[in-house]
């Protein structure tokens, strides 16, 4: 939140930045012009569903703009501009947006669906009194990383999951055998056909500046639905030296914040494999 005051201590005009406590124990004095008024509510930690190990933080706060008029007249008009320029001063200000990070949604109605390391959600004129300072605030989040694993899953080499979170499953082994039986006797024959192939799936999200490098590096991992066997290695150093990518599912719309986001899940056969 220092950073979101910052931000806004840096718009041209004569409003001030206070930080506060209570909202309703504020006031506009009548020599003053207008406020920006920083209130905390909440600190939200968060997680991505294709991986525990990304884990995320969300502070909340209200942002407030208030100043002195009447209702429907010009300034309240004023007022609403007033604190569209301050929301606006949080999606662009350099210093903020270095610390802050796209995450996953917020549980909190006000921010529901929202994803992008500065986010916020619809503004409200509050009621007043005559006499009470015109009033509108939006409910905001800041979003950072706590957790961010530096390690990153790679296919024949490539890093082409380190953008985003990602986890990958082994299945069980499995042996597979044959039952054979003989004309008058009793019993069968077993017949060990030794170790089948197993399947690993891999679920995550590929992240990108724009949407044509999203969609240059999800085709990338397409381009490995060959045919071929290619060497999978987990992010725990887990290797998987001969498997076959069955597919690449892309699981929902793209997510826009200040990146672009998809999540995925990938299913490979893996056809040898060491039981150590």
């Amino acid at each position: 939140m220092v950073a979101a005051r910052r931000a806004l201590t840096a718009l041209p005009g004569v409003a001030s930045v206070r930080m506060i406590r209570d909202r309703k124990a504020e006031d506009v004095p009548l020599a003053q012009q207008a406020a920006h008024l920083l209130q905390p509510v909440a600190s939200e930690a968060l997680q991505w569903p294709e991986s525990q190990a990304w884990r995320y933080e969300l502070a909340v706060f209200t942002l407030t703009t208030t100043c002195r008029g009447r209702p429907g007249t010009g300034a309240q008009a004023r007022l609403a501009e007033l604190h569209e320029d301050a929301l606006a001063a949080l999606q662009a200000d350099d210093d903020l947006l270095e610390v802050v990070a796209d995450g996953p949604p917020s549980g909190r109605a006000a921010l529901a669906g929202a994803i992008a390391g500065v986010r916020w959600g619809e503004s409200h004129m509050e009621a007043s009194r005559p006499g009470d300072p015109l009033a509108v605030t939006t409910t905001v989040g800041l979003g950072v990383w706590i957790d961010e694993p530096d390690d990153s899953a790679t296919l024949d080499e490539a890093e082409l999951f380190g953008s985003g979170p990602h986890e990958i499953v082994a299945g069980s082994p499995e042996r597979q055998a044959g039952e054979r039986t003989f004309s008058g006797l009793a019993g069968a024959m077993i017949v060990d056909l030794g170790q089948q192939p197993r399947t690993l799936l891999q679920h995550g999200r590929l992240s990108a500046a724009s949407a044509e490098s999203l969609a240059q590096l999800e085709a990338a991992v397409e381009a490995r639905v060959d045919g071929a066997v290619h060497e999978l290695v987990a992010r725990d150093g887990a290797s998987y030296p001969y498997v076959r990518v069955e597919r690449f599912t892309r699981r929902g719309p793209v997510e826009v914040g200040l990146r672009h986001h998809r999540p995925y899940e990938i299913q490979y056969t893996e056809f040898l494999y060491s039981s150590q």
